[in-house]
């Protein structure tokens, strides 16, 4: 008898890991209702549960203080309507549907992911309405958020031979360099992406368009070592068959340098690449690009990539006097992991195909208001996918503890205070000029961009573009500005 006891113990701790992943976040002893007795029964939901809790831990940890009640409220609320799921047709497909989605907004809403620029389309049908679409290559499994006019959908990516498919509820995506098929919620059309239109045209090897369809190497030792991209990403095999974690490299998007790094008189282009290798670990990399080979591939060759560090964020990129110049913000000695504060440069010179890290002459400091010091920004987007471009940009700059800049028509200010983590601040109602703005459009922006700097709580960076995130009761988002170096500062 005690042999058998023993070996049943045995087993069980074997076996106990798979039994557990099977088990969701809550107790099923107790689930409430239909759907959370639904999930206790389906391994692949409870195992989606234990994620989203995770991934909601995690995001509670990362936003200040002041805004994690409304987090919790929100996520009771998320509870409530995901248990409704009873009553559509696929109850299955809801559930599953209902945790994606409020994984991504956690993700974005708690800064886990870096968030790249919308892509603009021109759709048949939505002459007058701009559609856009943000491409989240980071989220597991990855994700495009499409906007409409003002309707926004989340669709996530599926197999498919050629290009790029998502597919969410009553809205799907196939795009192939920039060239799109949208359904959007019964109606069928054909799209051409804005600006890839535009760079394909230029037939230049360093072009984004011709870096997002090329080989890259150096991540990981073996069959993982060379990648090829498409459409600027790649995703390797499930580490397990069937299965949902698999390893990614991005380009990211809208940052790059060109210089001459290696003194033969030929430029040199340097990208950013994020490599993920399946688990929260989001690990930055620097890559030289050559044209040596272009004129036979018709492709940039990949001659030196080196890691940069996990969960860098990117100021800006330059080559200076033949070297790699990256401004970061990165996760200093007394920093978690989830909240970088020491702002640093980092620099880098060529040595045949090896790139070596060499001594910054500046001093590292500490993320504050104080670092937006000294530039200028354009009001890029909204909110992920939700361009702010009108015929009077809105600027931004930081001036003796204030934001200042032109709102549209009129110019304004608010006082801005530095909060206890890095990057969190407060901004207090802006005040402005009161010019008439003749434009009902302009007036409209310039009250909307006005109350959400207000509401203003935490500012970061991402491929050297700033990022204010904003919320006040269940209305958030992050709004996007760009380096605009013919601006001076205010």
């Amino acid at each position: 008898m005690q042999l058998k006891l023993t070996m049943l113990a045995t087993v069980l701790s074997i076996f106990s890991p798979f039994l557990w992943a099977t088990s969701p976040s809550f107790d099923c002893d107790k689930a409430r209702g239909q759907v959370e007795e639904h999930i206790c029964k389906d391994a692949a939901l409870a195992a989606i549960d234990v994620k989203m809790k995770k991934v909601y831990e995690q995001a509670l940890q990362n936003i200040p203080d002041s805004e994690r009640s409304t987090m919790k409220a929100m996520q009771r609320g998320w509870i409530k309507g995901r248990n409704e799921c009873w009553k559509g047709q696929d109850e299955r497909a809801c559930i599953e549907y209902a945790y994606k989605s409020r994984i991504v907004d956690l993700q974005v809403a708690g800064g886990l992911i870096e968030v790249p620029s919308p892509v603009g389309f021109n759709c048949q049908h939505m002459a007058d309405k701009p559609v856009t679409v943000v491409f989240y290559n980071q989220t597991d499994p990855a994700s495009a958020m499409i906007t409409v006019g003002d309707d926004q959908a989340l669709a996530f990516s599926t197999r498919t031979a050629s290009g790029a498919r998502y597919d969410g509820q009553n809205v799907s995506l196939w795009e192939h360099q920039g060239e799109a098929s949208l359904e959007w919620f019964g109606t069928k059309m054909q799209c051409q992406a804005i600006k890839q239109a535009a760079v394909n045209a230029s037939g230049d090897a360093f072009s984004f368009s011709a870096l997002k369809n090329t080989a890259y190497q150096g991540f990981e030792s073996g069959a993982y070592r060379r990648v090829v991209l498409n459409n600027g990403l790649w995703v390797g095999e499930p580490y397990q068959p069937g299965g949902a974690i698999a390893p990614q490299v991005m380009l990211i998007d809208g940052i790059k340098a060109t210089g001459d790094l290696n003194g033969d008189g030929e430029d040199e282009a340097v990208v950013l690449l994020n490599y993920a290798p399946g688990g929260t670990g989001q690990f930055l990399n620097l890559a030289v690009m050559s044209k040596s080979g272009a004129q036979v591939s018709g492709k940039a060759d990949n001659i030196a990539t080196i890691f940069v560090g996990d969960r860098v964020r990117v100021r800006n990129l330059q080559i200076k006097n033949g070297k790699i110049v990256l401004g970061v913000v990165q996760v200093g000695p007394k920093d978690s992991i989830c909240c970088p504060g020491e702002v640093a440069e980092r620099v880098w010179q060529l040595n045949g195909t090896t790139l070596q890290e060499v001594e910054s002459n500046k001093q590292t400091s500490r993320l504050s208001p104080e670092t937006l010091a000294g530039n200028s920004w354009v009001l890029e987007s909204w909110r992920y996918g939700e361009s702010a471009y009108q015929s009077k940009p809105i600027t931004l700059s930081f001036q003796d503890n204030k934001f200042v800049g032109q709102s549209g028509c009129n110019r304004y200010f608010a006082t801005v205070k530095a909060g206890g983590m890095p990057g969190d601040i407060s901004v207090s109602p802006p005040g402005s000029t009161r010019k008439a703005c003749q434009d009902p459009k302009l007036s409209k922006n310039e009250n909307r961009f006005l109350k959400q700097l207000a509401d203003v709580h935490q500012f970061s960076y991402f491929a050297g573009k700033l990022a204010l995130s904003y919320g006040q009761g269940n209305h958030y988002g992050v709004m996007i500005f760009s380096l605009d170096s013919s601006l001076k500062s205010e």
